[in-house]
């Protein structure tokens, strides 16, 4: 069944002129929501698939070609005397191509410089930029693989991100004094806010900082577990 399935499979695959190799029937079994190939083959030998479903198949690759051409920047015309901006949106390349496209940040997460990330191409608001460690990462790429694109930082020199540390430890004489000490002007970061509870001589604290890029936020880290009487230090 599941051989008379693939055959059924490969010729409507041609008729859509479409490659039947191990790529696409990857992509049509994440389009479809199947667990295997073999799943793939077997609906379509039963009947549960048809070339109606490739025809839904080839229209979805179609608005995501679409979607990628739209959002794929042009070449950058030399202009004399330009004072055209800086912007962030050439710091990230995607595809195997490497190539630049406009995008935006995703909200459930916050990326920096050294952070493992990928693109998302979402329907209505283009590329979206993910944290490999992203909550919702798991789920996007075993649902929607083939939406899902390879990034890689450039041109970083000029990044700056917001990000929410938490920080913990004993609460004693001096330790605001000390975590701002780091923060300010061993590390020379900018610290937007700052909050502060104590619990029974624990205090635990929130700091929205802007940072450059992972080793400055990594030896940030590093400096401030070593306070005395902190006990931990996290990245929201």
């Amino acid at each position: 069944m599941v051989e008379e399935g693939k055959e059924i499979l490969q010729r409507k695959m041609r008729h859509a002129k479409l490659n039947f190799n191990d790529e696409e029937l990857n992509k049509m079994q994440k389009f479809f929501e199947l667990k295997s190939s073999q799943e793939l083959f077997l609906k379509f030998q039963n009947g549960d698939l048809d070339i109606g479903d490739i025809k839904k198949y080839t229209e979805g690759k179609g608005i995501f070609s679409n979607i990628m051409q739209r959002f794929r920047k042009s070449p950058t015309k030399n202009v004399a005397f330009s004072e055209t901006p800086e912007t962030n949106l050439d710091m990230i390349v995607f595809g195997k191509d490497e190539q630049s496209m406009t995008y935006s940040y995703a909200k459930c997460c916050t990326v920096i410089p050294g952070d493992k990330i990928f693109g998302f191409i979402t329907i209505s608001e283009g590329i979206k930029v993910h944290n490999d460690n992203c909550p919702n990462a798991i789920n996007l790429r075993a649902q929607y693989d083939y939406r899902v694109l390879p990034a890689k930082w450039v041109n970083e020199e000029s990044f700056k991100n917001r990000i929410k540390i938490e920080i913990e430890g004993l609460d004693r004489m001096g330790m605001i004094n000390d975590i701002t000490a780091v923060i300010s002007n061993n590390m020379n970061m900018d610290m937007k806010s700052m909050s502060i509870e104590s619990n029974n001589g624990v205090f635990l604290g929130n700091i929205n900082l802007e940072v450059r890029n992972r080793i400055q936020l990594d030896e940030t880290f590093k400096q401030l577990k070593n306070i005395n009487g902190v006990s931990r230090v996290k990245r929201m």
